[in-house]
């Protein structure tokens, strides 16, 4: 990797550790890279625990009982190579109810446009 995707890399990391909404990077195989502090939050992922490497089954949080459908967004993410959106209720943030959100899974593309892992971001929903 030359020094210019190397730099592209580091500001794309830049600028998802500063978006106010959750985000995060999964590999192609459903594997937690990488969680904002955001994402963290909204998760009720405990500070100390280690995501990389994990799969959702593996997080101590309500949300993690779902990983099968989890696994069933990024897997179709993967296969159709475009971005899926689907409706996740839990107690997110925290919350003492439950709350619905919007969840986006896109796909991480390489230059041959394989898809090499899953970008996903969640948005409350309103209507």
């Amino acid at each position: 990797m030359n020094d210019i995707s190397i730099n592209i890399i580091d500001s794309i990391i830049m600028m998802i550790e500063n978006l106010d909404e959750p985000c995060g990077i999964k590999s192609i195989n459903s594997e937690h890279i990488y969680m904002n502090n955001s994402a963290r939050l909204f998760t009720n992922t405990p500070k100390n625990f280690s995501i990389e490497g994990k799969m959702d089954e593996a997080f101590p949080t309500t949300w993690s009982e779902l990983f099968h459908e989890l696994k069933e967004h990024d897997e179709l993410t993967k296969i159709e190579s475009s971005t899926m959106r689907v409706i996740e209720i839990d107690y997110w943030n925290g919350s003492s109810t439950l709350i619905p959100y919007i969840s986006e899974k896109i796909p991480l593309l390489n230059k041959d446009k394989e898809c090499i892992g899953v970008l996903w971001n969640a948005k409350k929903y309103s209507i």
